[in-house]
C-alpha cells in the first residue's frame, strides 16, 4: 500500500487540482486585462479630471462616495456635522454647478475669479441667474 488513495482517486484529485489552478490563472488573466481597459478608458476620457489624473484609483473615490453613509455611520463623522459647509450642501452644489455652467460657459469663468467666492454671498442658483443677467 503505497498511498493512502488508490491511484483513480489520486489521478482524479491531480486532474481536479489542474483544472482549478488553470481556472484561478485565467480569471486573473482577465482580471488584469480588465484594469489595463479601465486604465486607459480613464485616461483617454474627458468628463472627469478625477478619472483622467488617477485612473484606477479614481473609481475607488466614487465607490466610496456612493458608500459613504455607510462609512459615516461607522468610522466618520456625519453627513451634516461637517464645517464650513455639509455633505448635503456639498453635493446640491455640486449637482448644481454640473447643470448650469455647461450650459452657461462664461459662468464658470466668472466664478473662478472673482475674488469671494459666489456661494458665501447667497444661493448659488441667485448669484449664477445675477452673474448671467449682467
Amino acid at each position: 500500500m503505497d498511498s493512502f488513495f488508490s491511484k483513480e482517486v489520486a489521478l482524479y484529485m491531480f486532474k481536479s487540482i489542474e483544472l482549478l489552478s488553470a481556472i484561478i490563472v485565467l480569471a486573473l488573466g482577465f482580471l488584469v486585462l480588465y484594469a489595463v481597459i479601465l486604465y486607459i478608458k480613464d485616461s483617454v476620457q474627458k468628463e472627469s479630471t478625477i478619472l483622467r489624473n488617477y485612473p484606477l484609483m479614481g473609481r475607488f473615490r466614487f465607490l466610496f462616495e456612493k458608500m459613504g453613509e455607510f462609512f459615516r455611520q461607522y468610522f466618520f463623522a456625519m453627513g451634516r456635522e461637517e464645517l464650513p459647509f455639509n455633505r448635503a450642501q456639498r453635493s446640491w452644489f455640486t449637482a448644481l454647478l454640473k447643470t448650469l455652467i455647461p450650459q452657461l460657459p462664461s459662468v464658470q469663468q466668472k466664478i473662478y475669479t472673482s475674488s469671494v467666492p459666489s456661494f458665501l454671498l447667497t444661493t448659488p442658483s441667485q448669484n449664477l441667474i445675477a452673474k448671467t443677467q449682467r
